[in-house]
């Protein structure tokens, strides 16, 4: 009586479709494992993009910031040569 209710606990715990069960799961994560890769892919590739958008803000303000600092570069050595300054 006892060997036939650990037969019968043995036969339940497993179900019929285990198999298939089990392939499915196996494909359900390599799918998650590519969605990943994707994902993954489009996080470098917007990283990317940032860096290639902060460059030429950079480089944008590197040209607008000399143009700037060398007018009063002018201005100034103008004062120091004894010229009078514009007003």
């Amino acid at each position: 009586m006892v060997k036939e209710r650990i037969e019968r606990a043995k036969r339940s715990a497993i179900p019929e479709d285990y198999e298939d069960l089990k392939a499915k799961a196996a494909r359900f994560d390599e799918i998650e494992e590519q969605g990943k890769t994707k994902l993954q892919k489009a996080q470098e590739e917007a990283a990317a993009a940032q860096r290639e958008l902060d460059a030429s803000a950079l480089a944008r303000s590197s040209r607008i910031w000399p143009s700037r600092s060398s007018k009063r570069r002018a201005c100034s050595s103008a004062s120091s040569q004894g010229r009078p300054r514009r007003s």
